[in-house]
């Protein structure tokens, strides 16, 4: 849990989805990882969590699946709020990594647990949203590549009849 002591934020209270697409920076993950590191071989689930949270937050894809894999792991040995706020940051990074539907699956769990979650709802709307929004593109580069296809179908047709 990011708390008001952390490293990287002055806040109590978890930012909203959109926030979530601001990338933590090198600096700010790196003072998380030696906490992290410091504590091995047994960290505590703060700092895994914390470094996790990072790498969710970080630019780089591989950083963001191992982030996945550390918040799995919490997973499945945290309940309450320590839980609602993994769900909710593994929905985040499937987000980031265009996985949409495992995305939907931990914010649906996280509903399920608490319906009146602003945070989870507002997650589970930038989630629709982007779909949406990878729907048009794919969709458009479908139709030039139709577009495209025509004009050379119409080309080699028109020499076939001169």
């Amino acid at each position: 849990m990011v708390t008001k002591d952390s490293p990287v934020s002055d806040e109590k209270v978890l930012p909203y989805a959109a926030e979530a697409e601001v990338p933590i920076t090198m600096e700010q993950l790196n003072v998380l990882r030696k906490t992290f590191e410091a504590e091995l071989p047994s960290p505590t689930e703060q700092a895994t969590f914390d470094y996790a949270w990072g790498l969710v937050r970080s630019p780089r894809k591989d950083d963001i699946v191992t982030g996945v894999k550390m918040l799995q792991a919490l997973q499945t040995r945290s309940s309450g709020a320590f839980l609602r706020e993994i769900l909710y940051y593994l929905a985040i990074a499937h987000v980031r990594l265009s996985q949409y539907t495992q995305a939907k699956g931990y914010v649906t769990q996280l509903l399920r647990v608490e319906p009146n979650n602003m945070q989870a709802k507002s997650l589970d709307r930038w989630i629709d949203q982007k779909v949406e929004q990878e729907g048009l593109v794919g969709m458009a580069i479908v139709g030039g590549i139709a577009a495209a296809g025509a004009l050379v179908v119409g080309g080699i047709v028109r020499k076939l009849l001169r």
